[in-house]
C-alpha cells in the first residue's frame, strides 16, 4: 500500500486556487499508489465565490486548522513550486518538520534544501 502523501503549495491570489498544479500532483501521486491529501479537498466554491474569498485571518485559521489536521495523518509532505512565497505552505513546512516527516519537492524528487531550516529559524524564506 502506498504513502499518505500531503501536498502543499500556493493557493491565495492564485487562479481556481492553483487548483491544476494540485491536480497534476493528485494524478502522479495516485498513479504510484499514494494516498493524496490536497488542501482542497472537499471545499467547492462558484466562480463568484471563489473570487470573493480573501485570506483574512479568519479564513486562513479555518483552512490552516484542516490543512494542520490532515499533516498529522500523512506520511510525507510534497511541496509545489512556488511554495516558499505561501505563508500557509510555509507554515504547513514547518508543522512536518517538526512532526519529522520527510518533505519532498514535487517537481524534483528531492528533499528540500536543509538551508531552509536555517531561513525558517530567521523567519525569512528562501528564493
Amino acid at each position: 500500500m502506498g504513502l499518505r502523501v500531503y501536498t502543499s503549495g500556493p493557493m491565495s491570489g492564485k487562479p481556481d486556487f492553483n487548483a491544476a498544479a494540485f491536480e497534476v500532483a493528485r494524478e502522479r501521486g495516485e498513479g504510484m499508489g499514494h494516498v493524496m491529501l490536497i488542501p482542497s479537498d472537499g471545499e467547492s466554491y462558484t466562480p463568484l465565490e471563489a473570487q470573493m474569498l480573501e485570506a483574512t485571518p479568519e479564513n486562513r485559521a479555518k483552512w490552516m486548522r484542516k490543512d494542520f489536521h490532515m499533516i498529522l495523518s500523512a506520511d510525507l509532505l510534497w511541496v509545489l513550486d512556488g511554495w516558499q512565497k505561501s505563508e500557509g505552505a510555509r507554515d504547513e513546512v514547518r508543522m512536518a518538520q517538526v512532526l519529522g516527516l520527510p518533505v519532498i519537492s514535487f517537481s524534483t524528487g528531492l528533499p528540500i534544501d536543509e538551508r531552509m531550516k536555517v531561513c525558517f529559524k530567521r523567519g525569512v524564506p528562501a528564493a
